[in-house]
């Protein structure tokens, strides 16, 4: 019986990867039947795009929180002002400047190196097929263009506010309403008060499409097929709402406690460390993950030191005609071992392939 069970299983999975076989290829015959129209990396592009669309077939029955997704670490990095640091960042800021000495227009555009671990934008992140964004959020009561906003930060503020990301968002859903994307909220700073709160839930609301953000996490359990029905295209996870309502705060039904989410994070600047971390997360937690109500993914991400990036800049600096070291010189050494790693987990272990620079890795497949 043991035996039939495996069988039928090995089946299924059988058919649901001969299903997007059939449609790839006949996609891609598409393309090449037409080459003064695409190019094969448009084609690859347009698949990526709609791919929840696409193995709608083979997805719809499960729930958001049982289809494996691409997701960006820090998302929203990829346009940041390197003159001006994030609440949590001032201290080290300060301290890689004084290391470096006069902080010139080269060594800004250095630290700024360091501070990316995006190079594409929201737009062009979907477009690629990613559905999992970690925005960390602050407010910027000191902006000097557009006083009292406010905008994404990893070490440097983003250059573009929250409005401006959720427009793009706006527009790739409206476009794409097979696609569902999860807006991971956290590391929010410099809220003082249940105004900054109501006011963000506010524009997180009026940006985007009307009706189409999930009204509540008992909505979880619902099936892909059933959500794109219902055209619910987003859910929204926010650090410390749990919190804020066991303080009388009145958080709309829409925000969903991000506690739902487990991605674990070795904070080493080692690959090996990384890696062993990760693994031994993995045979961890993915067991007892799905019964707990968890949506749990693997940090594959490495964290240099104040030490790693000051040391990095002065190498960029005093060698010109070499190569720059930069996160991307560290995140390369880490996403080289993306096949490795993920060979030796299975897919039903994770719900994000969560990756710095994800362009570097396989993680679109």
């Amino acid at each position: 019986d043991s035996w039939l069970r495996v069988g039928e299983k090995e089946t299924q999975e059988n058919m649901k990867s001969l299903l997007f076989a059939c449609f790839a290829i006949l996609f891609l015959s598409l393309c090449v039947a037409t080459p003064s129209r695409y190019s094969y990396s448009t084609c690859k592009l347009n698949l990526q795009t709609r791919w929840m669309g696409s193995l709608a077939p083979i997805i719809g029955n499960n729930t958001i929180l049982q289809i494996v997704v691409p997701g960006t670490h820090d998302s929203g990095s990829y346009a940041l002002d390197s003159s001006r640091p994030a609440p949590d960042s001032v201290e080290q800021y300060n301290s890689i400047q004084s290391s470096l000495g006069a902080f010139d227009d080269d060594i800004s555009r250095s630290l700024l190196a360091w501070s990316q671990t995006q190079t594409l934008s929201f737009t062009d992140q979907l477009n690629a097929g990613v559905r999992y964004f970690d925005l960390r959020i602050t407010w910027d009561a000191a902006s000097s263009a557009k006083p009292g906003v406010y905008r994404i930060h990893h070490f440097l503020l983003s250059t573009y506010t929250v409005p401006d990301a959720l427009s793009q968002f706006r527009s790739f859903l409206t476009n794409n309403p097979t696609e569902i994307v999860i807006l991971d909220f956290n590391h929010i700073l410099g809220f003082n008060g249940t105004s900054n709160h109501t006011t963000f839930w506010n524009i997180i609301n009026d940006g985007l499409p009307f009706g189409s953000i999930l009204p509540g996490a008992s909505m979880l359990n619902m099936t892909y097929n059933q959500l794109a029905q219902r055209r619910y295209q987003v859910i929204v996870l926010y650090e410390g709402a749990n919190t804020l309502a066991n303080n009388g705060v009145n958080v709309p039904r829409y925000i969903i406690d991000n506690s739902i989410v487990l991605g674990d994070y070795a904070n080493s600047n080692q690959v090996n460390t990384v890696l062993n971390y990760e693994l031994s997360s993995v045979a961890t937690n993915s067991p007892t993950a799905a019964s707990r109500g968890i949506y749990y993914y693997p940090q594959f991400v490495i964290t240099p030191t104040s030490n790693d990036i000051s040391s990095g800049i002065k190498y960029t600096l005093t060698n010109p005609f070499k190569d720059p070291q930069t996160l991307r010189t560290f995140t390369r050494q880490l996403n080289s071992q993306f096949d490795g790693f993920y060979n030796n987990i299975s897919s039903s272990d994770i719900r994000v392939v969560f990756v710095d620079y994800f362009q570097d890795t396989n993680a679109l497949g």
